[in-house]
């Protein structure tokens, strides 16, 4: 019996483990911006920007007063993150307006991903590129509202209500902010499920070979 418990026990930790390292994909803004050959620039919304990490690709749009005209994600360099400039980009991506490359006043974030997501967990900066300890509010799609968040020492986790591929952030009274990075969980692919089948399956086929002994 010892034996099967044993078993039992290594088949549930292998398949939680398979679930924690498989779906956990990070968005380092920072490093990209800053250590990479990618810099500072901005994208349009035609053309926006996307980045695949860890089997999960994240796209981002942005808005400002309702419109997505004109209007530009934007990678700022510096220990920022990800903002958003209305401004408008010079011939070489730069927010015109080097102060406006934030998320502000009226601009909201779009984020949307290839699979359905549970959690976020974001680090952000404020507008001077240090720790954000103000409040936000991302919009859940499962309930289709608005929530206030709270964010700590530049961290805070959003886990959202229901299996969605998207979320959105805005500020509140104007509290600007980057997010620097993003370690976002997805829905476990249909092989993770697989796996914790066939350890359950393990543990089924020890119980009876046990039995029959």
């Amino acid at each position: 019996m010892k034996k099967v418990i044993l078993g039992a026990l290594l088949a549930s930790t292998l398949s939680l483990s398979a679930i924690s390292t498989a779906n956990a994909a990070i968005f380092d803004f920072i490093d990209l911006i800053d250590n990479t050959a990618h810099g500072e620039k901005g994208y349009t919304n035609d053309n926006p920007f996307s980045w695949t990490q860890d089997g999960l690709t994240l796209t981002a749009k942005a808005s400002y007063n309702g419109s997505m005209d004109d209007v530009f994600v934007y990678m700022d360099k510096g220990n920022a993150g990800m903002g958003i400039c209305h401004s408008g980009l010079s011939s070489s991506l730069q927010c015109s307006i080097s102060s406006d490359d934030n998320v502000s006043e009226n601009e909201v974030l779009f984020w949307d991903f290839d699979k359905n997501i549970t959690e976020v967990e974001l680090y952000l900066k404020d507008g001077n590129h240090h720790a954000f300890n103000d409040k936000f509010e991302y919009f859940d799609y499962s309930t289709s509202s608005w929530i206030e968040a709270q964010s700590v020492n530049s961290k805070v986790t959003l886990t959202l209500s229901g299996l969605n591929n998207q979320i959105d952030f805005r500020t509140i009274n104007d509290d600007k902010f980057y997010i620097g990075e993003a370690r976002v969980s997805a829905v476990p692919e249909p092989s993770t499920y697989a796996l914790i089948l066939a350890g359950l399956g393990l543990v089924g086929f020890m119980a009876r070979r046990r039995k029959q002994a």
